[in-house]
């Protein structure tokens, strides 16, 4: 006779006592001596078969997190940089009797526009990309709302703080130490 190496399944269902049921088909594999009885759920088997998927989505979402913030660290860097180069058209302001508070909303709001318009670009480069990144197999929605608000709100409260954080530390100042500033 030939062998035969065929895989044959055997489904059941159980309406209660779910717990008994893999002991149960267990117990009829051992009546035939080709049977090699194993039996599990369809939740053990649907969790053995999700964890490549669910793997690698945590690490898509870990290297997302990473990109996040190495982008508003850059966005946090560049900001900043451009507000402390300017300690010394600050510190000359103050001395001439500019008011604190107009003089930190000018400054936030001249360094804030291109942050504003890098912002506006990227919401219109985003969403034709996810549109084109929806007919991927990764089921992805085309343009999900939610995600485009969260990461314009994180871009932009960085460059907000980025903005806000050094200019207040310069206002803090002397205008007298603003001007020695080299």
């Amino acid at each position: 006779t030939a062998a035969d190496f065929s895989e044959v399944f055997l489904v059941a269902r159980a309406r209660h006592d779910v717990d008994r049921l893999p002991a149960a088909l267990r117990e009829a594999g051992l009546l035939d001596p080709r049977v090699i009885p194993t039996a599990h759920t369809m939740r053990e088997d649907f969790d053995r078969r999700m964890q490549g998927p669910r793997l690698m989505s945590a690490i898509a979402g870990g290297i997302g997190v990473l990109t996040l913030a190495l982008a508003c660290l850059g966005i946090f860097g560049v900001v900043s940089y451009g507000v402390a180069s300017r300690t010394k058209e600050i510190g000359i302001r103050l001395a001439l009797g500019a008011q604190q508070p107009a003089l930190l909303r000018s400054i936030v709001q001249q360094v804030l526009t291109p942050v504003g318009v890098g912002a506006v670009l990227g919401l219109l480069l985003a969403i034709p990309a996810g549109i084109a990144l929806g007919s991927e197999p990764f089921y992805l929605e085309s343009a999900d709302p939610l995600a485009l608000a969260a990461s314009l709100a994180v871009f932009s409260a960085a460059g907000a703080v980025a903005a806000i954080w050094p200019a207040y530390q310069v206002l803090r100042r002397n205008p007298v130490q603003a001007l020695r500033h080299p």
